[in-house]
């Protein structure tokens, strides 16, 4: 439909910074053709283009009634439910965006597949923010298990166990961070932090120098300690 291109080329302007944008090409001119795109014919897609306008507009509670509207289209569900929890973080509702993760989870059964995988990872990021914790340990431990070959996720593994105080856990996820990745910077941070919270003072200050060295950021932080 012409309506819903001309409504996804103005939105693709107004979202990026350009000296030569026109400025009838705006977020409400984009969302005024999206509806009447959608007025013409109503497919799900237009109004899910309606939502993502919105959301750029910060009007995150129009935006996530679109969204929890189209779980019930021929939209992929989860990704629908994940659109609205973002809805719900960007307006501070945490709790709320939280229970929209767990919705987006629940489209997929175990043993998951990898689809589930961003999901998965939101709802841990976010279990770990508003104190979830074993939740958190329990998304994380899918992750690594679908996607075993990611040196990131073994970090951020590694960094959820040492929050909750699980020591030799996270040593051992640190350590197959280092074994995919060793020029990397993050296997090296979360070993010394682990060696240093086990009492290994030593060892532990020379991998968070070899992070340092590497071009961590947190590492001095650390070693200021």
């Amino acid at each position: 439909d012409a309506h819903y291109q001309y409504a996804q080329i103005m939105f693709q302007k107004a979202i990026t910074p350009d000296d030569q944008a026109y400025e009838a090409w705006n977020l409400e001119h984009a969302l005024q053709e999206s509806k009447e795109a959608y007025a013409a014919n109503t497919l799900s897609v237009y109004r899910q283009q309606q939502a993502q306008i919105l959301y750029a507009q910060q009007k995150y509670d129009e935006a996530c009634n679109i969204y929890l509207e189209l779980t019930k289209s021929d939209l992929q569900t989860a990704e629908m439910y994940y659109a609205a929890s973002q809805c719900k973080v960007q307006a501070n509702d945490k709790k709320a965006a939280a229970l929209l993760l767990d919705s987006a989870v629940n489209q997929f059964t175990k043993p998951y597949i990898k689809t589930a995988a961003p999901y998965l990872r939101a709802r841990a990021q976010l279990s770990m923010e508003i104190r979830r914790f074993q939740l958190a340990i329990n998304d994380i431990n899918d992750l690594v298990a679908l996607v075993p070959g990611n040196p990131e996720l073994w970090a951020e593994k590694a960094s959820y166990e040492l929050r909750v105080n699980l020591i030799d856990q996270a040593l051992e996820s640190a350590t197959e961070c280092l074994r995919l990745d060793p020029e990397g910077s993050d296997g090296y941070l979360m070993t010394g932090i682990a060696q240093c919270q086990k009492g290994n003072k030593e060892e532990g200050m020379k991998n968070l120098q070899k992070a340092k060295e590497l071009g961590n950021d947190q590492a001095q932080t650390f070693i200021d300690k």
